[in-house]
């Protein structure tokens, strides 16, 4: 509208909004009722599951599951004979988020376990990350003889002499060539 001065007038109206208690894959679903339609058509023919509802179900379940990693190491072949040709037992693990002093190597029995626990506390801010692996030791491998190590990268190598009647895999260092830029 336009009045005489030649200002405009402005006109209002109440616009209505719909409002749903929804979460977001409702949403998505109440947007796209053919797609929703044609993918369970499509898409689950082959599968176990029947609809999009039960998929999304299944991602959501997923999706808000916590896991955590499997804390027994599994090591087919722990043995190894070095350039000198002495044979011994040798693990890795990498404690490179720990201090030295938050790592713990133990045995009890024939079971080693490496454990480290790292917290840390400031105003605003808990950082808490622990980490645990346990390993069976081969029948004839002595607990007592176990040596552990700390590289400087944060590799925890635990080594023990490995029986004379061992089987093991020949350790072969390979030199790293500099490339020149």
């Amino acid at each position: 509208m336009q009045k005489a001065d030649d200002s405009f007038e402005m006109s209002s109206r109440i616009v209505p909004v719909k409002r749903y208690d929804w979460n977001f894959f409702d949403k998505q679903m109440d947007m796209f009722p053919s797609f929703k339609n044609d993918f369970d058509k499509n898409f689950f023919k082959d599968t176990q599951h029947s609809s999009m509802d039960e998929e999304i179900a299944r991602m959501k379940r997923e999706m808000f599951s916590l896991t955590t990693p499997e804390s027994s190491l599994k090591v087919d072949q722990p043995f190894v004979q070095d350039f000198t040709g002495d044979k011994k037992m040798a693990l890795r693990f990498d404690c490179s988020q720990f201090n030295p002093e938050e790592i713990q190597v133990k045995t009890m029995d024939k079971q080693l376990t490496v454990h480290a626990k790292h917290e840390e506390v400031s105003p605003g801010r808990k950082v808490y990350r622990e980490f645990t692996k346990s390993y069976t030791l081969p029948q004839d491998v002595d607990p007592l003889s176990l040596k552990s190590s700390l590289t400087n990268d944060g590799f925890l190598q635990v080594e023990a002499p490995a029986p004379k009647t061992c089987v093991a895999r020949k350790e072969i260092f390979i030199p790293i060539e500099k490339m020149l830029r």
